[in-house]
């Protein structure tokens, strides 16, 4: 099928090496590359001539959302040029706007970035135990240390002129501290009651040592490395990496879509 000489127009936008385009100082446009040398095939066979035009907004196609194009997808929906050269990435919307040739090359893409590595966390002595036990073994330090008051109270050893912080039957605060750093507790108490406080918080410390000291020791042998970014998605919303990409291209469409 000759076309018989008629002259086309054709869009156009630098994708090196596919399309290389120079600026000649009359303002006519001189084009290179391996679409260019395809499409002049095409125009020797088919004997036709081309004038270059590259879209003013500088965009391959982006679907604006109303089923219309920017950049030379639109140029070609709106019959503003008859055919353009790219490559361009065939999707579905871009397809119901614009008929494509038989496909030339094939091209991946990936994300790549960092390996990622452990940082260096100094809460990481907080992570054994959720934030909801730490409040709760607080809560029950300060109630713990009330009823000891309310014990020696009981005892009368706050009733002495001078209070003794040797006197073996009253509770000390130091000692749940002592428990709970596996120090040793130099005097022992005498009342049932004081006794009992001091056992009962000897077991409690016990559990609590044994459960932090073994999640502790698993987190340390075993160090958890995620990979924040394994798709667009994560990606959009990491926010800790500067992304960029080709306006108008298939890729930007691809991320206006994930950001929606």
């Amino acid at each position: 099928m000759a076309l018989r000489g008629r002259h086309l127009k054709v869009g156009a936008d630098v994708w090196n090496p596919w399309v290389s385009i120079k600026e000649e100082p009359d303002g006519s446009l001189i084009s290179t590359g391996i679409a260019v040398d395809f499409l002049n095939i095409i125009a020797s066979v088919l004997n036709f001539t081309y004038t270059v035009i590259k879209p003013l907004d500088g965009e391959w196609g982006r679907d604006l959302g109303n089923g219309t194009f920017s950049g030379m997808i639109g140029m070609c929906q709106r019959k503003e040029v008859d055919l353009a050269i790219g490559p361009f990435v065939l999707s579905w919307g871009r397809y119901q706007a614009a008929d494509f040739s038989t496909t030339i090359h094939f091209d991946q893409y990936g994300i790549m970035m960092p390996r990622p590595v452990r940082e260096v966390d100094f809460a990481s002595i907080t992570k054994p135990l959720s934030l909801e036990i730490w409040m709760s073994l607080l809560i029950a330090i300060i109630i713990s240390m009330i009823i000891g008051f309310l014990i020696n109270l009981i005892n009368g050893q706050l009733l002495k002129e001078k209070f003794d912080p040797e006197e073996i039957s009253a509770i000390s605060p130091s000692w749940i501290t002592k428990i709970l750093l596996s120090e040793a507790i130099s005097h022992l108490p005498t009342s049932p009651a004081s006794r009992i406080y001091l056992i009962t918080w000897m077991i409690g410390g016990l559990i609590l040592q044994a459960a932090y000291s073994c999640m502790l020791t698993s987190l340390l042998a075993v160090p958890k490395v995620t990979i924040p970014v394994d798709s667009l998605e994560d990606l959009l919303s990491y926010g800790k990496i500067d992304w960029i990409v080709e306006k108008g291209s298939y890729l930007h469409n691809t991320f206006l879509v994930c950001d929606d």
